[in-house]
């Protein structure tokens, strides 16, 4: 398949940017009747930290359970070849840390998640 139309979709709309070929599970072009390219999917692996700490820690312990956490996170996710480590976090405080201090940044678009368990599409 020809990457001239899947590069016009991104040229169109590069907020999200061309996927890298890293970490795939399966990609796909998605062409019309006529044989036009009207899409390009793909489907990645997607790596997240989870941190849940005891709300009364002081903050200093929270500091260093969030540093000890953080660099486990990070060093094994290099080393199995991770492309992007994600944290969903829920507190702004929390944001701000992870931003400052391990240069995490805000995600274009809306984080959504789809339970395979429970879906039935």
């Amino acid at each position: 398949m020809d990457i001239v139309p899947i590069d016009e979709i991104y040229r169109k709309d590069p907020e999200i940017g061309i996927p890298s070929l890293e970490m795939v599970i399966v990609n796909t072009t998605l062409v019309d009747e006529t044989g036009k390219v009207v899409g390009y999917g793909v489907v990645k692996e997607f790596c997240e930290a989870i941190l849940k700490l005891d709300p009364d820690l002081r903050k200093r312990e929270k500091v260093e359970a969030l540093q000890a956490a953080m660099k486990v996170a990070i060093n094994n996710s290099r080393v199995r070849g991770v492309e992007y480590l994600y944290i969903i976090s829920n507190s702004p405080e929390f944001t701000r840390v992870l931003q400052k201090q391990y240069s995490f940044r805000s995600c274009p678009g809306e984080l959504l998640v789809l339970d395979l368990k429970e879906s039935h599409g």
